[in-house]
């Protein structure tokens, strides 16, 4: 306390930070701190009671960031990041409080956050957490779980729903080459072509044109030809058209624009056939015709003063040498007569001359 001199008297007066203890009383120490005094205007900061006055200073997570004592400023430290926490950094995390932190379990982790502390949660025993998924089941894992397709059942291309696996697009299936694959929930079927018979997985082809109770609808004129998966109508030789029925006509074969008879042959059609038959003057079947030779068979009517060729179907009468045709248009050969070359004077004047058949000669020239 101090003395304080008053009028005809004196007083003491308790020192600052000190108060009397009721009337006449000793001074006694004031807990500043107690009465939320002296530090409430530092934020961060912390009163400590010292005999006659008291103390600010930063509380424990915050630092000083001012040399001088007042004004006392106190800055918040982030533990998390000075890595001065004590949060399990495996399983958990740290976050940072104004002053503090907090440890935290990671998602799907239930716990403290401190090594040791946290705990797997089975998502799957929760709820439906597949539900958006059908044809999934939950599997829990650490810290988190997955939705897993069932059997038959694959992810679509936006992992968001599980589809039944395409067996016949991606070849998933043991159906023979001549088989329908058909997609049915998680599985497929075979079933055999048309024109096949089979339980799908084996096929062979049906030969349609041997059963008795199949019509295959062909033309009367027409035979039903087996392929393979089916059958189709074909015209027999000698006509035309689809093969089935009414639809065979007659072809004519001499029409076509290589008839089938030989040149030296005329060609007569008939329904579903066509005869071919040699020219006079020729022989052969029809289909194949050659000349025949009247000269060498003697069946000419050439003069005996002409020869005879036959470069062609007919023959060619052509008067030797030293004989004239006298057989008219058309008839060459027929008559040849002789020529008198005599008349024609062609030996000497002094020689006589004497015609022969088809010739002449000179007689010896006249003393």
């Amino acid at each position: 306390s101090s003395c304080v001199n008053t009028l005809q008297s004196f007083q003491c007066d308790c020192l600052g930070g000190f108060q009397r203890d009721g009337a006449g009383g000793d001074c006694q120490n004031v807990n500043e701190c107690v009465l939320e005094a002296g530090c409430s205007e530092f934020p961060g900061a912390m009163c400590t009671d010292l005999f006659g006055t008291f103390a600010c200073s930063c509380q424990p997570g915050y630092e000083q960031t001012n040399d001088d004592f007042l004004p006392l400023t106190c800055q918040n430290l982030d533990e998390c990041v000075l890595g001065t926490h004590n949060c399990d950094t495996g399983f958990g995390f740290c976050t940072d409080n104004i002053g503090s932190f907090r440890c935290r379990c990671n998602s799907g982790l239930i716990g403290n956050g401190l090594p040791g502390g946290c705990a797997d949660i089975n998502e799957c025993n929760f709820g439906s957490p597949c539900s958006d998924m059908p044809n999934s089941d939950c599997m829990n894992s650490v810290s988190s779980f997955s939705c897993v397709c069932r059997e038959g059942y694959v992810l679509n291309s936006t992992l968001s729903l599980c589809v039944d696996i395409p067996n016949c697009v991606e070849n998933g299936h043991n159906c023979h080459p001549d088989a329908v694959c058909s997609e049915e929930v998680v599985s497929f079927s075979c079933a055999c072509r048309t024109g096949y018979t089979g339980n799908g997985t084996f096929c062979r082809d049906v030969i349609e044109c041997t059963l008795l109770d199949f019509d295959p609808g062909c033309d009367g004129n027409a035979t039903c030809n087996n392929t393979v998966g089916s059958f189709n109508c074909i015209c027999n030789e000698g006509f035309v058209g689809s093969g089935v029925q009414s639809q065979c006509l007659d072809e004519n074969e001499c029409e076509r624009n290589n008839p089938p008879c030989d040149i030296l042959a005329t060609c007569a059609n008939s329904v579903g056939s066509f005869a071919c038959s040699c020219v006079p003057g020729t022989v052969g079947n029809g289909l194949t015709c050659l000349n025949e030779d009247e000269c060498e068979l003697g069946l000419h009517n050439c003069s005996i003063n002409a020869n005879c060729s036959q470069p062609m179907t007919l023959p060619v009468c052509t008067c030797l040498d030293g004989f004239t045709d006298n057989s008219g248009p058309l008839e060459s050969g027929k008559m040849c007569l002789d020529i008198d070359e005599c008349s024609f004077s062609p030996c000497s004047p002094l020689a006589g001359c004497s015609n022969t058949a088809g010739s002449f000669f000179c007689l010896p020239c006249i003393a």
